[in-house]
């Protein structure tokens, strides 16, 4: 983040801003901690894959997609770099949990290595090279006139 910053790969998936917990929303969109919102919503309503059911993870919304799926970590654990991922599966309507990191996850469903597409739609599974855009620089784009999107 540091780096890149927040963005969107292959105009699809959207990898939030990180934002401190608060009482307002401090992102221009709502970012992570809407789609934490959400998340937490969507967790307490929908259906879990049979390992997840009695569960009560502390979600952190990292990415959504167009599809909207909301992709998220499971922060209970003390070490950061052993949350797992969970994602709500919209269009099966489930969570489901990936033993894996955010990098791992993302490289995972860009080279279609997981026995199954993780996401709703088939956008990113598979796609690799793919094209981050930060926000930054797609709002550069835009304010030249050009679609940033466009090969």
């Amino acid at each position: 983040m540091e780096v890149w910053g927040p963005g969107a790969i292959d105009n699809f998936f959207q990898v939030q801003v990180p934002e401190p917990k608060a009482e307002g929303l401090t992102s221009p969109y709502g970012g992570m901690l809407v789609e934490t919102l959400t998340a937490e919503d969507a967790w307490a309503t929908f259906g879990k894959e049979p390992e997840l059911e009695g569960a009560q993870p502390r979600l952190i919304a990292w990415g959504s997609d167009a599809a909207a799926d909301i992709i998220c970590w499971d922060a209970s654990g003390d070490d950061p770099s052993a949350w797992p991922v969970l994602i709500y599966h919209r269009s099966k309507g489930v969570w489901r949990r990936h033993d894996c990191g955010m990098v791992e996850f993302l490289v995972r469903v860009l080279r279609a290595e997981f026995p199954a597409n993780p996401l709703s739609d088939l956008s990113l599974w598979g796609r690799h090279p793919a094209l981050f855009l930060s926000e930054s620089e797609e709002e550069r784009l835009l304010e030249q006139g050009l679609d940033p999107w466009a090969g």
